[in-house]
């Protein structure tokens, strides 16, 4: 490959701002993310994990497994390897470049849908026998910073998630490049509406607590768990956790915090007259255990919706794109059906009942945040409460909560506006923006030429308000903006509104 040597930093950043894309943090943190990709792909597949991955295939279709599921294994390591590259950049960038406006533009209101994000949390951590209400508490001292912050940063909870390239805009539609203008605008946005507040303090505030958990639990035997503490012993044991990985685990160090050890898996690696192998291997199995613990608290994304959404396709190409505009926003809902909706279905270690239960407690739990979440989107519209007397407030509260993922938003079309029909459930945002474009301009020509002028800057204010008026989908500014800007230029161009 072709290296490039600088004289110094300053000559770095020079040539970094004149032709980079992102800033040097941003290069650092994706740099460490390709290396940490390229190990774990060799350390599972070997030397050579494309080669490997090929000879997978081939003995998948000799066992004549479908093309649909060969293609989506391949998609998955494509995504988890990095290795999903781009076909035409300029196709990419225009497609990223309008899903982040769209994200900038119809977002803002996104963390009041993540009021829900405690409910997830507290079926999670009851499902692995922890304290829901303790899970809670954590995440509401996330959010609220300060001294826990602290804490989190020492065990490196915090540059775990800024390693892992985690965002918030991950939950709704594929990431966007903070490097363009449209991806700085969508980024400060989801920052200034409080999602990416409140998704960061979920996980870290989860895994926190997982960390103190873990760490009161160690002086028990694993056996004893097994009869007194079944759920959080079932969690370690779903992860490969054996009674000798316990035993050493208790040896580690833990770290103090106001009077209390918290456990963090590195500190595996610093336990002295152990094999460095094996040392890794039980760090990487229970961090293993918080990442995906994490997922399940607050969902985000992962390789398999991914690979899912965009039907194995590549970026940069025609299908590639518009697979990814279709997959707007359906990654959240998507990505309950892969957590909680297959764990209630499928965990093994539970009974039909405990899976039941542990499904209702879901929906339970962010059925009544979703309706809390809803009926304070009404007031940022300006609108009164709706009645929770009425059913329709409860349908709404549970779709917004998110449980019934996109199978919900299906069944209830006319509750969702989705009601037009399917394919604009299937289209997203990305449909609806493109059907306006094409009216504003092809069908402003033919209402002139029919002699219907008058109707021409009406449908403009319309796309204005939806499109090009930055900022004003934050929930804290929609109604002042409805109120002082749009129905003022609406008056203007057309008094009987």
């Amino acid at each position: 490959p072709r290296v490039l040597f600088f004289k110094d930093a300053d000559g770095w950043l020079a040539y970094n701002r004149k032709y980079g894309r992102e800033a040097p943090f941003s290069t650092l943190m994706h740099h460490l993310d390709r290396m940490a990709r390229d190990i774990a792909t060799m350390e599972i597949f070997g030397p050579n994990p494309d080669h490997a991955m090929r000879v997978i295939d081939d003995v998948l279709k000799k066992r004549r497994v479908g093309v649909f599921k060969r293609s989506q294994i391949q998609a998955q390591y494509r995504i988890a390897s990095g290795g999903d590259g781009i076909e035409s950049r300029a196709l990419a960038a225009v497609g990223q470049n309008i899903r982040s406006l769209l994200v900038g533009q119809q977002l803002g209101s996104a963390s009041l849908s993540a009021l829900s994000d405690p409910g997830f949390t507290k079926a999670t951590a009851e499902f692995n026998g922890l304290s829901g209400v303790k899970a809670i508490k954590f995440y509401l001292d996330a959010i609220k910073g300060g001294e826990i912050n602290v804490n989190m940063t020492r065990q490196g909870i915090v540059i775990d998630d800024m390693v892992g390239n985690v965002a918030a805009g991950a939950r709704f539609v594929d990431s966007f490049t903070r490097g363009t203008t449209t991806g700085r605008y969508a980024d400060f946005i989801l920052r200034a509406s409080g999602l990416t507040q409140m998704t960061n303090a979920g996980r870290r505030g989860f895994a926190l607590m997982l960390h103190g958990e873990l760490a009161d639990k160690l002086a028990r035997p694993f056996d004893d768990l097994a009869r007194t503490d079944k759920a959080f012993h079932d969690m370690l044991t779903r992860y490969g956790i054996t009674a000798a990985d316990w035993r050493l685990m208790g040896r580690a160090e833990l770290f103090q915090w106001r009077g209390q050890g918290w456990f963090h898996p590195s500190r595996i690696l610093d336990i002295k007259g152990v094999d460095r192998g094996r040392a890794i291997r039980v760090a990487q199995k229970v961090k293993a255990m918080v990442i995906q613990e994490q997922q399940f608290a607050v969902p985000t994304t992962n390789a398999r919706v991914e690979a899912l959404l965009t039907v194995g396709t590549k970026r940069g190409t025609p299908e590639g794109e518009l697979f990814r505009f279709f997959g707007m926003y359906k990654r959240f809902p998507a990505l309950i059906i892969h957590t909680h909706m297959m764990r209630a279905m499928f965990a093994p270690e539970r009974a039909a009942f405990q899976k039941g239960t542990y499904m209702a407690k879901v929906m339970i739990y962010t059925t009544v945040l979703g309706t809390l979440g809803y009926e304070l989107q009404q007031m940022t519209f300006g609108r009164d409460p709706a009645s929770l007397d009425d059913p329709e407030t409860w349908i709404r509260g549970m779709l917004k909560g998110g449980a019934l993922g996109i199978w919900g938003d299906t069944l209830f079309q006319d509750v969702t506006g989705y009601g037009r029909g399917a394919l604009n459930l299937l289209a997203g945002p990305a449909w609806d923006f493109a059907n306006r474009s094409v009216a504003l301009t092809v069908g402003s020509v033919q209402r002139v030429v029919k002699g219907q002028g008058a109707k021409v800057l009406p449908a403009f204010v319309e796309f204005f308000d939806r499109f090009l008026l930055p900022g004003t989908s934050l929930w804290y500014l929609r109604l002042a903006k409805d109120r002082l800007i749009v129905d003022q230029l609406r008056e203007m161009v057309d008094p009987n509104w």
